[in-house]
């Protein structure tokens, strides 16, 4: 690269994250594509616990064999070690909180966009949550999927 190229940053919410692992689901491919292209995934802390969540659900619902889904924890685990979180400081709580307000979204969903947008507006929001797709693109983030079905 020279001085005027950059290489672009990308911020996975847990959905994102989550189909790294689910590779059954609709847009798991895309996920992995971008994964596997960036050099650093950044997100929220808080990704963690809702991709562990997110594994066990599957376990619950038959969807992943008890085997399958320690698998997945493991594999998660080490995922996760490649991760830069953004941290939750005030900031990013206040800034979630009238993201929350202005966008009509969930605690979680807030946090992600605060700490996507914390990370700057040249950052790529990977998502395929649909209200926080709609947010981040009004937050003028560009975002991929660029279109969710």
């Amino acid at each position: 690269m020279n001085g005027d190229e950059f290489e672009p940053l990308f911020y996975f919410d847990s959905s994102a994250l989550a189909k790294l692992l689910l590779a059954e689901e609709a847009g798991a491919d895309l996920a992995i594509e971008v994964w596997q292209g960036c050099s650093v995934p950044i997100t929220s802390p808080l990704a963690f616990v809702e991709v562990c969540a997110a594994i066990a659900l599957a376990e619950r619902l038959g969807r992943s064999t008890p085997t399958h889904a320690a698998l997945m924890r493991r594999e998660w685990g080490r995922l996760w070690t490649s991760v830069c979180p953004v941290e939750l400081t005030s900031g990013v709580a206040e800034a979630a909180c009238r993201l929350a307000k202005q966008h009509a979204l969930s605690g979680a969903d807030s946090v992600h966009l605060a700490s996507g947008l914390t990370v700057g507006h040249d950052v790529i929001f990977v998502t395929w949550d649909r209200r926080l797709h709609a947010a981040a693109a009004a937050a003028g983030l560009a975002v991929v999927p660029a279109m969710l079905d």
